[in-house]
């Protein structure tokens, strides 16, 4: 047997160029087109809209969700402003007076230096620092504590510190708390 090739009738016209759509077809196409568009149009509007409610609701549960945080964790706020850090500074002043006298101070100077503090904790910080000239000041709150040095005067406000941790701790109310774009 013998393989003969096939031939196939060619129906393509040569030369011949397509005829123009009708007018019922490009018409019918136009609209079709506008109706897509549309179509597409609002399907964005309206995907834009949910993606819009949903972010919303992320940040109502957000917010929601800080407002309770806080309002639990409120008392414990409340008790280390008031109850704790005074007495941890109280405990630990003499201790901080110390070590910022000790780096701050030439060992072989102690002479040099002088210390003024409230005539209420003279005694206590006499006892902690016994090299040192301690003198009453009754200018000064306990807590305070001046050091005074040949060259320069250092003061130590544990009041004021106290102060700035409880205005940071209320800050985290959200009562007091604003936003800046609206």
């Amino acid at each position: 047997m013998t393989l003969s090739p096939l031939s196939l009738e060619c129906f393509e016209l040569e030369g011949a160029v397509p005829p123009p759509p009708s007018r019922d077809f490009t018409k019918g196409f136009e609209a079709g087109l506008a109706q897509a568009s549309e179509a597409l149009a609002a399907q964005k509007l309206t995907d834009l809209t949910a993606i819009q409610a949903v972010l919303s609701d992320m940040q109502f549960g957000y917010t929601e969700a800080r407002l309770q945080l806080l309002e639990q964790i409120r008392p414990l706020l409340t008790q280390v402003a008031e109850t704790v850090l005074p007495a941890v500074l109280k405990d630990t002043f003499a201790q901080h007076l110390s070590d910022t006298i000790y780096q701050t101070i030439d060992a072989t100077m102690p002479d040099a230096v002088s210390l003024s503090v409230a005539p209420s904790t003279i005694e206590e910080i006499r006892t902690a620092l016994p090299a040192l000239a301690v003198v009453a000041d009754a200018d000064l709150d306990p807590g305070q504590a001046i050091i005074t040095r040949p060259d320069t005067r250092t003061m130590i406000d544990t009041p004021a510190l106290l102060d700035a941790l409880n205005a940071a701790l209320q800050g985290l109310d959200p009562l007091q708390r604003t936003q800046s774009h609206g």
